[in-house]
């Protein structure tokens, strides 16, 4: 793997959780496409994952997989330790104070969500390791 490639699957680990938290803090605001909200963003974010990890073989989309989780830790906790979420929705409803038990449960369930909707940007990157793959042995034979 070369630098560019390093470069993309630390943005994987970066837009992941970004996306994840920039979505509670739709979802929160608007309760009634709750779930529309979730489940558009998670499929959306690892849809454009998976593009960014496409590689030239299944080793190099574990590979950039593998580079992009120290990247999505150290951002997580950031957000976390900044109260990301928090002070979001204290701008849009003043004096809301922490998330109620409720809004603890509903965070959670996104992250699970959305960890599962990474299934999305596997299967994309494999699909388009395996067209890859593919172009590289018709040249080859082709060659010979």
């Amino acid at each position: 793997m070369n630098l560019k490639e390093i470069g993309k699957s630390l943005l994987c680990g970066v837009l992941f959780v970004s996306a994840f938290y920039w979505t509670l803090v739709l979802t929160f605001l608007t309760r009634d496409f709750f779930f529309t909200i979730m489940f558009g963003s998670a499929l959306l974010t690892n849809a454009a994952l998976g593009l960014l990890l496409a590689a030239d073989s299944r080793r190099h989309v574990f590979y950039k997989w593998l580079v992009s989780l120290p990247a999505a830790i150290a951002v997580f906790f950031c957000y976390r330790q900044s109260n990301f979420l928090y002070d979001w929705m204290n701008r849009i409803h003043p004096g809301y104070g922490n998330l109620s038990a409720g809004g603890g449960f509903a965070a959670a369930v996104c992250l699970l969500i959305d960890c599962l909707c990474f299934s999305v940007a596997v299967a994309v990157a494999l699909a388009l390791t395996r067209r890859n793959v593919k172009k590289g042995r018709d040249r080859r034979d082709g060659a010979i």
